[in-house]
């Protein structure tokens, strides 16, 4: 709606000087001290300029000109009817219409709402703005979680991540796009995907979501970024429909956004990598529904390639099933005719012959499900976990020559990092590299694996051993199933009785000359370490590897990192919050 300003002839008289009208107003006066009777007016008793109020044929008085009407009180005077008129009775600026008084994405201040008593019968009761403003820009919130960065091959940075909104207005979980920014050390975003188009604007247009606060599909978690000569890949996980989604832009037009696979709950855990003609391919983690016959749901590591750069839907893609086991049930995972019975975690039948009945309280809603032996049980419905008991969580692909693919990945269920090989036909047997029951004597090994092959095909392992709650790395052989590992980092620090709690978000990299390097997060202290090895056996002498050193100490930092190399230089971005829910990307260059 265009802004209307009316002709200063028609005098334009703002809220703050109406009232309410006396008897009502409308076109009939109401007796006063300055009237005979109730129907004339004596002529200078009616105007405060003493102007004439001229006689009409009912009886009535018609005004002359544009002003407050004195037997109405504060009515007002329309000169295209001659008559007194009131105004609305929703004369509150602040009701919630004068949004359409000004056009999308501005409102009108109070003191600039104005009323023409011409105007009365409009669908916005005469009300008119003098001069609208433009609403504030919607906060960005957190910008990003699920941090990915990729280096373009002129150095360029790129990140890919999850906006999930501002925790002060609400949800917005859209997937996000950004460029690092040099000059002023900060990353310029764009949103790619999860902003509704049919929302309402509620703040400015030019502003962040173009002004939409509704939250759309749920999309953008576990993002994984990939650039290839110019164009950028992103894979990331729907989680309003349980779908692999991929987007490849160039980062200044329009994106193309498709479904790769809405096969049961599909993309978790999503790792992207890119192979020699930038064909992109996807690991990522199923968990799908049991059979009718069967108590367990499972879980499946697989892997999506695409026929071509520039795939345009499911068909262009060609999935391969690399691991798959029962797992144990969760809420939502027994399809849609039976229930997790958390007490056995397998999926039960609803049933009615608990006795005595399923109680709901403090200790959360229960429902009854058929008990393994007959009759009944009662068993909740939420179940609150970090990692659930499945394989394929912190998927890490790397693609290799001639087609070749290296992937690893954490087995929650069985407490192991496990590696796969791909030699360009097929894919072979998953191999454990470390955790429970390995002669190395770790215990639950893989969380937050980072994988790194180098030229000569030796694959270079970090990961947090969240038993012993230490950093550990890996080494395997190429064309080997076996690995050497050791543990570099039990949080304990000199000075310090209390240990740090180290290893996570670890991000690996190896450099031309053989350095491997490796960023974590002190949890405890919540700052960015970094450790290498630059000679000797690093698999085998944890004192060939450096000291931890601090490479980033603002605020709370250290969290969803990532490496990659510009020569011997690790460039390193991370993402960084403060207390006030400030909140950024650091990029850091070491040494």
């Amino acid at each position: 709606m265009t802004q209307r300003i009316r002709p200063l002839a028609l005098l334009a008289i703002t809220l703050v000087a109406l009232g309410g009208c006396g008897g009502g107003g409308g076109s009939e006066t109401t007796p006063d001290a300055g009237t005979g009777d109730a129907g004339m007016m004596q002529p200078d008793a009616g105007k405060p300029d003493g102007g004439t109020m001229m006689p009409r044929p009912d009886g009535g008085v018609a005004c002359d000109d544009v002003s407050v009407c004195g037997s109405c009180g504060s009515s007002l005077c329309c000169p295209s009817t001659a008559q007194c008129v009131a105004p609305p009775a929703a004369t509150d600026p602040m009701s919630g219409s004068v949004d359409t008084l000004c056009d999308t994405g501005k409102t009108c201040p109070a003191a600039n709402v104005a009323y023409d008593p011409c105007m009365c019968t409009d669908a916005d009761d005469g009300f008119y703005c003098t001069q609208c403003v433009t609403k504030p820009a919607l906060a960005t919130g957190h910008l990003a979680e699920f941090l990915s960065m990729a280096r373009g091959d002129d150095g360029t940075l790129y990140f890919a991540g999850y906006a999930p909104g501002d925790p002060a207005t609400g949800p917005t979980q859209d997937l996000v796009f950004g460029t690092w920014n040099t000059a002023s050390s900060s990353v310029t975003w764009q949103l790619v995907d999860g902003v509704p188009t049919d929302a309402p604007v509620v703040g400015d247009p030019s502003g962040w979501r173009g002004g939409i606060a509704a939250p759309g599909d749920d999309v953008g978690q576990y993002a994984s970024i990939a650039v290839h000569d110019g164009t950028i890949h992103i894979a990331y996980y729907d989680a309003t429909n349980g779908a692999l989604k991929y987007a490849r832009g160039d980062g200044a037009g329009p994106w193309a956004v498709q479904t790769v696979s809405d096969t049961e709950d599909s993309g978790k855990f999503a790792a992207l990598s890119l192979l020699a003609d930038g064909t992109p391919v996807i690991a990522f983690q199923r968990v799908a529904a049991p059979a009718p016959e069967v108590k367990l749901p499972t879980a499946s590591v697989v892997v999506a390639t695409a026929s071509s750069p520039t795939p345009s839907g499911p068909a262009d893609w060609t999935e391969t099933v690399v691991a798959t086991t029962p797992v144990a049930c969760r809420p939502g995972l027994c399809g849609d005719d039976r229930l997790c019975n958390l007490n056995t975690f397998g999926c039960e039948s609803p049933s009615d012959a608990c006795d005595p009945a399923c109680v709901s309280g403090l200790g959360g809603t229960q429902v009854c499900v058929t008990a393994p032996g007959g009759g009944g049980q009662c068993t909740g419905v939420t179940y609150t976990e970090a990692r659930p008991p499945f394989i394929g969580l912190s998927n890490q692909l790397v693609a290799l020559g001639e087609g070749k693919l290296a992937l690893a990945y954490y087995d929650r269920q069985n407490g192991h990092v496990v590696g796969v090989r791909f030699d360009g036909a097929a894919w072979g047997e998953p191999f454990i590299i470390d955790g429970v029951g390995q002669p190395s004597g770790a215990g639950d090994s893989g969380i937050d694996v980072s994988l790194a092959v180098d030229d000569a095909g030796g694959w270079h392992l970090s990961y947090l051993d969240g038993s012993n709650e230490t950093l550990r790395y890996a080494y395997v052989a190429p064309d080997a199933a076996t690995a050497t590992s050791v543990a570099l980092d039990d949080g304990r620090r000199a000075g310090f009785d209390q240990r740090s709690f180290v290893g996570v978000d670890s991000a690996i990299a190896v450099t031309p000359t053989g350095t491997v390097r490796i960023v974590y997060q002190d949890s405890t202290r919540r700052t960015l370490l970094v450790t290498e090895c630059t000679a000797g056996s690093c698999a085998d002498d944890a004192a060939s590897w450096s000291a931890p050193d601090t490479l980033d100490g603002m605020g709370s930092t250290g969290f969803f990192n990532n490496q990659s190399l510009d020569g011997e230089t690790s460039v390193v971005g991370t993402w960084w919050i403060l207390p006030d829910e400030m909140n950024g990307v650091h990029v850091l260059r070491f040494p």
